[in-house]
């Protein structure tokens, strides 16, 4: 999906380690979170005649990305999907997750410990189903529990879970008048840009307590 996110380099890693050890090749491509780049590339590798292609789908639900890697599974190219699923999931010959879900529940399970209520502004990437997936576990928790009437979603961003995105829309947020107390990023990148935000504004001493929490990766 993007290499500026220290996930993805890590897991890059160790794929390049297993690859390396067996004495194969391996192409590192970055689409940089665009869907088109993120084609063209696996385009090249369908040319290439690659034996498998490992991908973090910059959007899982898009027809033209889940097209052209049917086409490339065609081909007799292995799919193998990691972290963010495809809306087709029979393209994959395997899908590795973490567990997204899981990990919003979690989130609004320790927020609902610690605070009584909350204005909450959501931090999102909405094209990534990984993203979709962490915020709407932590939705389901919040609404589901006793104390969901004192808790209200104030304002959602859609950031693609980058700090350089989410900066200046939590910014702009703040200088429009939006009031917050706490912040549900989808990850850690998008955090650090709110809070970047908070600070640059100085917005954190007026607002506290001031909570960000930020999706585990599991």
């Amino acid at each position: 999906m993007t290499m500026n996110n220290e996930f993805y380099p890590i897991i890059n890693e160790q794929i390049a380690n297993q690859i390396n050890n067996r004495n194969d090749r391996l192409y590192n491509r970055d689409p940089a979170l665009n869907q088109q780049k993120q084609i063209e590339e696996i385009h090249s590798f369908i040319k290439k005649g690659v034996q498998a292609i490992i991908i973090n789908p910059v959007n899982g639900d898009s027809k033209k990305l889940n097209h052209v890697l049917k086409v490339a599974k065609s081909r007799g190219i292995r799919i193998v999907i990691i972290d963010s699923p495809l809306k087709n999931s029979k393209i994959a010959d395997c899908t590795i997750e973490s567990a997204n879900y899981h990990a919003g529940q979690l989130n609004a399970e320790y927020m609902l410990k610690r605070q009584k209520s909350g204005k909450i502004l959501l931090l999102e990437h909405k094209s990534a189903i990984s993203g979709v997936e962490r915020i709407q576990g932590f939705l389901d928790t919040l609404k589901h529990s006793k104390k969901a009437k004192n808790f209200k979603i104030v304002k959602r961003l859609n950031t693609y879970g980058q700090s350089e995105i989410s900066l200046p829309l939590v910014k702009k947020a703040i200088k429009n008048g939006t009031d917050f107390n706490t912040i549900m990023a989808l990850n850690d990148r998008a955090a650090i840009g709110a809070l970047a935000a908070i600070d640059s504004t100085n917005y954190f001493p007026i607002m506290y307590p001031f909570i960000v929490w930020m999706a585990l990766k599991t």
